[in-house]
C-alpha cells in the first residue's frame, strides 16, 4: 500500500507522470535516511512564507524538503550511491551547496543546501555510498530559523552543478518507496510528521 501511494504522488491530476522517470520510483541499490537523527521540518510544495525570510517564489513554493536535528549539529549523508558533481564554494545567495548525481537509473540530481560554512565532507568527482557524510546542517544563504538541510531532488535532465527551480521533484515519495521513513515511529518530531 505504501508503495502504491508513493507512486501515485508522483503523477499529475491528469494521471500523467509528473516528471521523466516517474514510473521508476523504486530504484535499485542501498538506501538510507539522508539525515540520521534528524526530523522532517518542511514539506515539498506550497507553504506560508516564514517571517524571517525574503518571500521569494522558492520560499513560497518549497522545491525540496527540510531536515533538522534541533541542535544544529547534524550531518547530512548520501541517501544512496551517487557521484559528487559540485562541492565547495558558495553560490550568489551565500549558500554552500553540494550537488550529486545518483549513479543508478534514472540518475536524479540530489543537492544539499544551507550547509554550514566549511563543513563539506566530500569532493567533486568522488563516488559515495549510502550513508557517506556530505555536509553539516547550517543556516547559510536564504535560510531562516534554525540550522537545517534543504534536500532537493531534480529530474535527471537537470544541471548537476547549478540551481534549477523548474525541474524539482518531491524527494519524499522516492525515499519512501525505497524504504526510507522520514517520520520514524516513536520519535517526538515537529512539522510534516505531526500531520501524518
Amino acid at each position: 500500500v505504501d508503495e502504491i501511494f508513493a507512486r501515485a504522488s508522483v503523477y499529475t491530476t491528469e494521471c500523467k507522470p509528473a516528471f521523466s522517470g516517474g514510473d521508476d520510483v523504486v530504484i535499485s541499490g542501498e538506501w538510507t535516511h539522508p539525515f540520521p537523527g534528524g526530523y522532517f521540518t518542511s514539506d515539498y510544495g506550497p507553504r506560508p512564507c516564514p517571517k524571517t525570510l525574503k518571500c521569494t517564489k522558492e520560499v513560497a513554493n518549497h522545491n525540496a524538503i527540510d531536515l533538522a536535528t534541533g541542535t544544529g549539529t547534524g550531518t547530512a549523508v548520501a541517501p544512496t550511491q551517487m557521484e559528487i558533481t559540485r562541492a565547495g564554494g558558495n553560490d550568489s545567495d551565500g549558500d554552500y551547496p553540494v550537488f550529486a548525481r545518483q549513479t543508478a537509473e534514472p540518475h536524479y540530481v540530489i543537492s544539499y543546501w544551507h550547509c554550514a560554512t566549511g563543513s563539506h565532507h566530500v569532493r567533486t568527482g568522488q563516488i559515495v555510498e549510502a550513508g557517506t557524510p556530505i555536509c553539516d546542517e547550517g543556516i547559510t544563504g536564504n535560510a531562516g530559523g534554525r540550522p537545517h538541510i534543504h534536500l532537493q531532488f531534480n529530474k535527471p535532465s537537470a544541471s548537476d552543478t547549478r540551481y534549477e527551480r523548474y525541474t524539482t521533484v518531491d524527494p519524499e515519495p522516492i525515499l519512501a518507496a525505497n524504504g526510507v521513513d522520514l517520520c520514524p515511529p516513536g520519535r517526538d518530531v515537529t512539522g510534516p510528521c505531526q500531520e501524518r
